[in-house]
This record gives C-alpha cells, structure tokens and sequence, in this order.
C-alpha cells in the first residue's frame, strides 16, 4: 500500500546487538550454530498500576513483554523460523516464566528463556562454527570466545554506526528510533 514500515524495538540500536547482526550476515566466525537468549530476573520494581497483576488485562505476560524484544533480535538476526515450541507457566493468565525453543529455517537451533520469578544471568549467547559471543541486553560487555570457552583477544571487529549506542538510557535509544524512522521517509 506504498506505507512506511519502522521496526520501533529499541534494542536494535545497542551497539553489542548491530556488532551481533553484523557478525552474522558477514558470516566472520562461520555460520550461527545455535543461541541462547536469557532475560530472568524475579520481579521486585515498583509499578503504578495493576496491569502486571490483574487477570483482566491481556497481554502481561513476559512474553509480549521482555520476549516481544528478543523475538525481534531471533527475526532480524537470523532470518525466519521454521519451528516453535513453547512451555509456559500462566496458571493466573499472563505467563511468569517461559521457556521457548526454535528452530531457524537456516538450521540454527534457539533456546529463550524469560521468567519474572527466577533469575537467570541476562545475557544472549551465540555459537557460530568457530567462536561464540556472548553480549548484554544493553551495554557493551561483548565477549567473544573461542568453541572450548576460551577468549579470544582482539578477535571483535570495531564498528562504524551512528545509529549504535553502548548506553542503556531509554531516552538515547528512542532518539534513535527516531531518527532512524525519520531518516527512512
């Protein structure tokens, strides 16, 4: 219909995740193997409404909510899937913890786990045929290393973008959506 279309999800624009997606089109370690995306923490921030809380309201659940980002990296990372499976704890309607396994059309196999009463250490892990990187959900902590864990120093290639950023304030990152739409009309 001649419309512009904007992927309006943050995280596209942390550094460490354009790095990722860079690694991976460029195929510099080889192929992606498979991934692990981990967003776990037990629930303790104050909020100012019911919506997490009341069954009434859709759409609470951590998987909309943290896993609608990271389903966005699987999409923009590695290209389509091919299967899903799911199992999920929502016995008060909005799912606490989830766990999802998937398998990408390129071969690529993907474990997430997303959870609000457990915690895990949030970090995404990517295996490709000869390193694995591992990277924060915000923040420039890349590690890259090498199948038997090791580092490997000086291996990460530095990268030019002025849509990246290594901060993790909201207000820098929607600036950047921003302009990366505006930019786009």
């Amino acid at each position: 219909n001649d419309r512009l279309l904007s992927v309006a999800l943050v995280r596209r624009f942390v550094a460490a995740n354009r790095l990722a997606k860079l690694l991976i089109d460029e195929q510099v370690f080889g192929k992606v193997l498979s991934f692990q995306m981990d967003d776990a923490r037990v629930f303790s921030w104050p909020i100012k409404t019911p919506f997490l809380v009341n069954p009434s309201y859709p759409g609470r659940g951590v998987l909309i909510g943290n896993g609608s980002h990271f389903f966005d990296l699987v999409l923009w990372w590695f290209g389509d899937v091919a299967h899903v499976s799911c199992i999920a704890d929502a016995r008060n309607g909005g799912e606490t913890d989830a766990t999802v396994t998937l398998k990408m059309q390129s071969g690529a196999e993907g474990l997430m786990r997303l959870s609000r009463v457990r915690a895990l250490e949030d970090k995404v892990r990517i295996t490709f045929e000869n390193a694995v990187l591992e990277l924060p959900p915000f923040g420039s902590d890349v590690r890259l290393l090498d199948r038997e864990g090791r580092p490997l120093i000086g291996a990460i290639p530095e990268i030019d973008d002025s849509m990246a950023t290594n901060s993790s304030h909201l207000a820098e990152l929607m600036a950047l959506q921003i302009e990366d739409f505006v930019t786009a009309t």
